[in-house]
């Protein structure tokens, strides 16, 4: 099996969060994208959070 030097990119944004794999050259290997969501914040009524725990998961 040929191996290639490759890198591993973890975008983690408000809306989406994405994994793509490139080459040297920066060409995409292969990639994949979710949705990402927020959770009501147990500590302040209305607000919002990211649970780092579920952005791993999807990650």
């Amino acid at each position: 099996m040929m191996q290639k030097d490759i890198a591993i990119v973890f975008d983690c944004g408000a809306t989406n969060v994405r994994v793509i794999a490139m080459d040297k050259k920066g060409l995409i290997i292969a990639s994949h994208a979710m949705g990402n969501d927020t959770d009501e914040d147990p500590n302040y009524p209305g607000g919002r959070i990211w649970d780092l725990d579920k952005l791993w998961n999807k990650l």
